[in-house]
């Protein structure tokens, strides 16, 4: 049994590669784009961020932009927005920061 996201791509017969990375690799969507030789923006960022209406909100940006913008909060109509904690992230998806897949 593999992550949903294999289990999904699989599913439906669509041709892909499994990529792994050491785990010394340095956090973070560039670190990760190095040890697979690919550019930041060719990598995606899966983010969980909170709002003052405490929804949960899953954003995925290109691995060389900032989730947090003017776009964003108008998008979902708040101006109070900020990235979920660790604990939360964990809680939400079962997954740990810097390992949420797409």
């Amino acid at each position: 049994m593999g992550l949903p996201a294999y289990q999904y791509l699989e599913g439906l017969g669509i041709e892909h590669q499994r990529l792994s990375f050491p785990p010394d690799t340095e956090k973070g969507a560039a670190g990760v784009a190095r040890a697979l030789g690919y550019e930041p923006g060719q990598m995606v960022k899966t983010l969980i961020f909170e709002t003052g209406a405490a929804e949960r909100i899953l954003v995925m940006v290109g691995g060389d932009k900032n989730g947090i913008s003017g776009h964003l909060k108008r998008a979902i109509a708040s101006r109070n927005i900020k990235l979920a904690s660790p604990e939360t992230v964990k809680e939400v998806t079962g997954y740990m920061i810097g390992s949420i897949p797409p």
